[in-house]
């Protein structure tokens, strides 16, 4: 099993990138294949009239690897109880290969109250792209960290959340064989 790990932050010293590193690190002794990649490493590129202008190879290889991914996970920021305008651009501009595919969420915010943030964001990628998204999602904040990583209790919450979000995949590449 294949899953993708996707950071759109374009903050340099990002909460929401280490939380994919995090992620991604959980993932890693549980399936065959964990792909991390980080938006901020794809140069920017104007999207018109549903048409991508002079797309960057790093779009391409994103786009193809989020295809051939059995699962993906977004780490990204939450801005105003909302998903960042990077993360929805780049969940747009991959729904083709979103569709009938789990997906998964770990999201960074000011405070714990923007919990019900990743709402938005899911039901778009459900209803405009027919995405599997799974219902559990883990918010970290500044105050999560302990250094350079996460608390003990965060660690475990991104663990159990790798944990059943593979779990999940399974059942939906079996269903979708079938």
């Amino acid at each position: 099993m294949k899953i993708a790990v996707v950071s759109c932050s374009s903050a340099e010293d990002s909460v929401s990138r280490r939380a994919a590193t995090a992620v991604a690190d959980s993932l890693s002794p549980l399936v065959d294949s964990v792909e991390f990649y980080d938006v901020t490493s794809i140069p920017n590129f104007r999207v018109s009239d549903q048409k991508m202008n002079d797309v960057p190879a790093e779009m391409t290889t994103l786009f193809d690897a989020i295809g051939a991914s059995d699962g993906v996970v977004f780490s990204y920021p939450i801005y105003c109880y909302t998903a960042s305008g990077t993360t929805k651009a780049v969940t747009e501009l991959l729904g083709p290969q979103l569709a009938n595919k789990p997906v998964a969420t770990v999201v960074a915010a000011g405070s714990l109250r923007s919990h019900l943030a990743t709402g938005d964001l899911h039901l778009s990628m459900m209803f405009e792209q027919e995405t599997f998204c799974f219902p559990r999602s883990v918010l970290v904040t500044r105050s999560d960290l302990e250094g350079e990583t996460f608390n003990t209790e965060v660690s475990k919450r991104i663990g159990k959340l790798a944990k059943h979000f593979v779990s999940f995949t399974k059942c939906l590449v079996e269903y979708e064989a079938e």
